[in-house]
């Protein structure tokens, strides 16, 4: 319990902006070292994303999406695969939490598609959880906000196309209440948005009417667990015939807990060919543990360049915590569509990589010479060192 708080300390010091110098160089040689094992992925495993589902099987490819939202056109730039890979005609499985978003979720897929599983529920810790407290922004007046001067959800709608739009507050749910009130600073001062929230509710409002949108309008429900174990690899095994479990694609968007839902995800018993999560909201501690985690059982990270490496170098923390953090296994088995029309050629390469986890990559030696630490393990406790001195 020492050890755990102790992290959960650490984890809230790593925020950015940078609270040292040696983190800054720390992360920005973690990426170069990326960039060059990047090499590994061959041949379609390289793709960008769309490229590379396109390529694939659709017969033979499938997805598992945690936090799949409405997968309909959103308030903001939402670049997720999930409703491409439903488009390809992959075996879906959609996980939402925040049942209003659920039932939109149902909408979007009326009459629904043999192919496409819709869950509402949410991945735990644990398999076999109780179910959980979920927190969410409330936008339909249940908490009585309607007519203040710094909480009126109203005034988030009213700053979207028409004034009446799906802004991105209604879109989020998360397991942990202080990672909803983070978003609260967004909205600290905006006269330009008060202005147009004046105009759509007629009377007046200051400059800040949205400076505690979040916090007052917080709400809770209960939420299921899902247990991919119990629940997804046997449907993924039933779809092979009886033969070894195979997935496609996992994607992740679980508002600042997506770390844990891969940390839950069955890697021994079933090895997606791609990864995606949402790597935003993780602090360099939780990213880097979590990029060790995914290394142990053989994917590289894809979404990486010589950009990133220059953008995290000069401070812009967009190349580490990307939107979407892309990761492939190297050894990955994903049918291509032309497996159809000459399967010979694709007999050597549809076993499902090796479910024995491999040992943890060695830690770059870049940043070992950087740090003068050999282990990651010691590399992390250097720069949560660092950050409790900051």
């Amino acid at each position: 319990q020492a050890e755990a708080a102790s992290t959960s300390s650490c984890d809230s010091m790593l925020l950015w902006p940078y609270n040292t110098t040696e983190q800054q160089r720390v992360e920005t040689a973690w990426l170069a070292e990326a960039v060059s094992r990047k090499k590994k992925l061959k041949g379609h495993r390289a793709f960008a994303m769309s490229p590379w589902m396109a390529a694939l099987d659709p017969a033979a490819s499938s997805l598992f999406q945690i936090g799949a939202n409405k997968h309909e056109s959103t308030s903001y730039i939402n670049t997720e695969p999930g409703p491409l890979a439903v488009h390809h005609g992959w075996k879906s499985t959609l996980l939402e939490p925040i049942p209003d978003i659920f039932k939109q979720l149902q909408r979007t897929y009326t009459p629904q598609p043999p192919n496409v599983e819709l869950v509402n529920a949410a991945v735990c810790d644990q398999c076999a959880a109780a179910p959980l407290k979920m927190w969410s922004v409330d936008m339909s007046n249940a908490t009585g906000n309607w007519g203040s001067n710094d909480s009126d959800a109203r005034c988030l709608t009213a700053n979207t196309p028409g004034g009446n739009g799906s802004h991105f507050v209604s879109e989020i749910a998360s397991l942990s209440k202080s990672h909803l009130l983070r978003h609260n600073r967004y909205f600290a001062v905006g006269p330009n948005q008060c202005a147009q929230c004046s105009k759509v509710l007629g009377r007046p409002l200051p400059n800040n009417c949205m400076r505690q949108v979040i916090a007052n309008n917080l709400v809770t429900f209960p939420v299921r667990c899902y247990c991919a174990e119990t629940e997804l690899v046997p449907q993924l095994r039933h779809a092979q015939r009886g033969g070894a479990a195979a997935l496609s694609l996992l994607a992740v968007d679980a508002e600042g807990h997506d770390d844990a839902a891969l940390y839950q995800f069955p890697f021994a018993l079933v090895r997606p060919a791609r990864v995606v999560f949402e790597s935003t909201h993780l602090t360099s501690l939780r990213f880097l543990r979590l990029a060790e985690f995914l290394r142990s059982y053989g994917y590289e990270m894809l979404s990486v360049d010589a950009s990133s490496v220059s953008r995290q170098k000069h401070g812009d923390r967009a190349g580490l915590r990307q939107g979407h953090c892309v990761w492939h296994h190297v050894d990955s088995a994903e049918p291509l569509r032309d497996c159809r029309k000459a399967p010979g050629r694709c007999r050597a390469s549809a076993a499902a990589p090796a479910l024995q986890p491999t040992r943890p990559a060695p830690l770059p030696r870049s940043i070992a010479r950087m740090v003068g630490a050999p282990k990651t393990g010691e590399l992390l406790d250097r720069l949560c060192l660092a950050a409790t001195r900051a």
